[in-house]
């Protein structure tokens, strides 16, 4: 029945037409394959988009014949086709608050094609709500095959064939797109198993097992509060339906489905602890440690939302930052704290993403999309249980559960597959809006000259904006390929290709990589690798696709220290830090081109600026400090040093330069002492040098350099055990001896009859090329002859 009384009627079978363009929505982006670009995604979007015009171009001649263009906009009468037209407006008006437009023309391109899908979709279901029959089964069938792959996938993982679970990824592009696209099929999978009969309930029911298993079994914490939740709604909607219909059927029903969910999880329980290699993380612990800051996946999230949501939208919450810019905009907070260019180019929450760059206004717009896909089905439910607007609103609002759950935790705006299986789900709430709530669109019910002449132009931006976006999503897959090309070649440490293989190939758009990086950087990549420094820089005097990207400022920079004009290196690594200061390589040039022009202080200064916020990098460390102490400025040094061991305990490095500048300091008042015992050692009166270097050692105690010479004394004079003891304690105060002492040790262990550590220490030394080692080595283990050869070493 319609909202008028009127019984609604249509065919008892699915249409042929109807039921393939549906089925093709499904399954378009899952059929596409990679085409040799760097991200798949943009291929799926350009087949989506070049569906959509085919679709567009049935529906024009299928009204034209029959209903005018009036039926075509009609999508726009429900309140779902109403909050999702909003938010397209919204969309198109961000533009003007965009810093790179070729990105917002690019992101609408994808957003349009998406909006565009559920739109035709609501047309189709309008006329045939039986086709979604076999879209179900298509795609109950599709999360079966996509389980199976899963479970090939965990076997290899148990085997140790797989290092990680993250490596499975079945028909998609990695394994987060796997899991979000096996959640959010299940809806399809549940409504066959709640509303088909015979082999359809079975078909449903089966996928349903597979399904959440795999998703189970792929560890994605998301999905877990997703089956939560679901499992939460199926509860509440059994309760209220058996409590409307008077009967105990509903609740049966979600037992069956329970069921199901405790054999999927059971066996789940059992593979996880029993044969997942150091076995896996209880469930509970991984719902909770969504919200661990421990993480660094899930800091980076959650400080990316929390910027969002405090910083972004209030700063610009009616137009946001424009479409597409999101990952732009972002760097201008991002930058203040992230040492590497490795960017959040995605926020991980489609709702604040949305809002930040389509503003407030448009993120109410999406977020009424859900609800009023709800809102449909709880009406239906509550005032006409058991009817056909029940049975017809269960799949969208279910599946619109579905996938809030992925646009919460991830961002299906980007992902193809999923945005098309989301404009399935609006569309089906759509078109059976429709159905239902038959009434003259607002638009349309007037009557007036002119009319057929604005159905006409309506019709006409339609085509246009249809036939725009597949333009611009070829031209993105054309960059993508190149794109690819040039990844593989960096992944390699070393560039294959030249400039001129990349000149002039990339499309006007986009001018930024999939993962945010300016396309003239790419290509100023090449020419800095051929030392075209002027041709580099002309490239990117010219790129403007960022404001915020500090990489254009520091290629500027490196190109002119190379030329070892290092006032203009100065001069832009300066501009490279004021957008990113805490950027190690830039901070390098900056401090190098101060050395190199005889300003050590400046120098200095540099790094303490970047040791303010990165702690572990060795030489923002160690160049300092060997310049303080250069300058004899030992205090300094040794405070710095200090504070380097506190934040890098481990590194041997740091510990060597500490100990020597404790050396130093400790040592300054015994210098005289040192050098008499020096003097002694070198003229080769060691009975003389070892009293001076005992006292020497009382007072410095942290002297490596002391006790391999009283080491040497001791061997000379034939106390060899105490050498042994001396060059352990050299070893521990440097961390690493050189090879020439290794040597030493050796020959003092062969002299007190330790052969294994005698013959050890030859070979490390002979290893590490001390010919005194090698010779030793040869002699004592190999020819088995009893003279023992080494060379003192001379150390000031």
């Amino acid at each position: 029945m319609n909202k008028k009384g009127k019984a609604v009627t249509q065919s008892a079978n699915p249409n042929l037409l109807s039921s393939f363009l549906l089925l093709a929505y499904g399954f378009v982006t899952w059929l596409t394959p990679n085409m040799d670009t760097f991200d798949s995604n943009g291929p799926k979007f350009l087949t989506f988009s070049i569906l959509n015009l085919l679709v567009f171009a049935i529906l024009i001649w299928y009204v034209r014949k029959k209903n005018g263009f009036n039926y075509l906009f009609r999508f726009f009468d429900t309140k779902v086709g109403l909050a999702y037209g909003i938010l397209m407006l919204f969309t198109l008006l961000s533009f003007v608050k965009a810093i790179n437009i070729n990105e917002s023309i690019l992101h609408f391109s994808k957003v349009f094609t998406t909006f565009a899908g559920a739109w035709f979709i609501g047309i189709l279901v309008s006329k045939d709500k039986k086709s979604l029959v076999p879209v179900a089964v298509g795609l109950s069938i599709l999360l079966i095959l996509d389980s199976f792959q899963t479970f090939n996938g965990i076997s290899k993982f148990i085997n140790g064939e797989l290092k990680s679970i993250g490596l499975i990824k079945a028909s998609y592009s990695n394994r987060n797109i796997l899991v979000s696209a096996m959640f959010v099929k299940l809806p399809f999978a549940l409504w066959l198993f709640y509303f088909q009969k015979s082999w359809l309930k079975y078909l449903g029911g089966l996928s349903l097992f597979l399904g959440i298993l795999a998703t189970l079994l792929m560890g994605a914490r998301a999905f877990y509060l997703g089956l939560i939740a679901l499992t939460i709604l199926l509860l509440i909607y059994a309760f209220l339906k058996s409590k409307k219909v008077k009967n105990r059927k509903p609740l049966k029903q979600f037992l069956l489905y329970v069921l199901i969910l405790a054999f999927s999880f059971g066996i789940y329980s059992f593979v996880e602890s029993k044969m997942y290699p150091n076995r896996g993380t209880a469930f509970v612990n991984r719902i909770e440690s969504i919200t661990s800051t421990t993480n660094n996946s899930n800091k980076l999230r959650l400080t990316s939302w929390e910027t969002t949501a405090t910083q972004m939208i209030p700063k610009d919450p009616f137009l946001g930052v424009g479409v597409g810019n999101w990952k732009l905009r972002y760097l201008e907070y991002e930058n203040s704290w992230s040492p590497t260019y490795t960017y959040m180019y995605k926020n991980h929450n489609d709702f604040l993403e949305i809002t930040a760059e389509s503003g407030i206004f448009a993120g109410i717009a999406f977020v009424c999309i859900f609800i009023f896909i709800f809102w449909y089905f709880a009406v239906a439910l509550i005032k006409r249980p058991e009817s056909e607007e029940e049975k017809y609103f269960f799949l969208p609002a279910f599946g619109i559960v579905a996938y809030f759950f992925d646009a919460f935790f991830n961002f299906p705006q980007d992902r193809p597959e999923i945005q098309s299986w989301f404009a399935l789900y609006v569309g089906m709430a759509a078109g059976i809006a429709l159905l239902f709530y038959n009434e003259d669109s607002p638009l349309f019910k007037y009557k007036f000259k002119g009319r057929r002449i604005l159905n006409l132009f309506l019709a006409i931006i339609t085509a246009f904006l249809l036939v725009s976006s597949v333009y611009i999503l070829t031209l993105n897959k054309k960059s993508l390929v190149y794109q690819r090309d040039i990844k593989e070649d960096i992944n390699t440490g070393k560039l294959k290709r030249t400039y001129n293989d990349f000149k002039d190939v990339f499309p006007s758009i986009p001018d930024i990589t999939i993962l945010a990086e300016p396309i003239a950087i790419q290509k100023a990549r090449y020419l800095l690798n051929e030392k075209k420094y002027d041709e580099a820089r002309r490239i990117l005097y010219h790129d403007n696709s960022n404001p915020f990207d500090a990489r254009k400022e520091y290629f500027i920079a490196m190109t002119f220290y190379n030329e070892k004009q290092f006032d203009s290196a100065i001069y832009y690594a300066k501009k490279a830090l004021d957008l990113k200061p805490f950027f190690y390589n830039t901070n390098t040039i900056l401090a190098s081109s101060y050395e190199k022009k005889g300003q050590p202080d400046k120098s200095i200064e540099v790094w303490r600026n970047f040791l303010k916020g990165v702690k572990n990098k060795e030489q923002a460390w160690t160049v300092p400090v060997s310049l303080l102490r250069k300058k004899g400025n030992l205090k300094e040094a040794e405070m710095l040093i200090d504070s380097a061991y506190h934040y890098l305990p481990n590194n041997k490095n740091i510990l060597s330069l500490r100990n020597k500048i404790k050396q130093q300091t400790v040592a300054t008042p015994y210098l005289s002492l040192y050098k008499e015992a020096s003097k002694f050692f070198v003229s080769g009166q060691y009975k003389k040098a070892l009293p001076l270097f005992n006292e020497f050692i009382d007072k410095v105690p942290e002297s490596a350099e002391a006790y391999g010479f009283r080491a040497i004394c001791y061997f000379k004079l034939g106390n060899f055990k105490k050498a042994i003891e001396d060059i352990n304690t050299e070893e521990k105060l440097l961390g690493n001896l050189p090879p020439s002492m290794i040597n030493i040790r050796g020959a003092s262990y062969l002299n007190v009859g330790n052969k294994e550590m005698a013959k050890a220490d030859f070979k490390k030394a002979m290893d590490m090329g001390d010919k005194d080692g090698k010779t030793n080595y040869n002699k004592f283990f190999k020819e088995e002859k009893k003279k023992i050869s080494f060379q003192i070493p001379v150390k000031k």
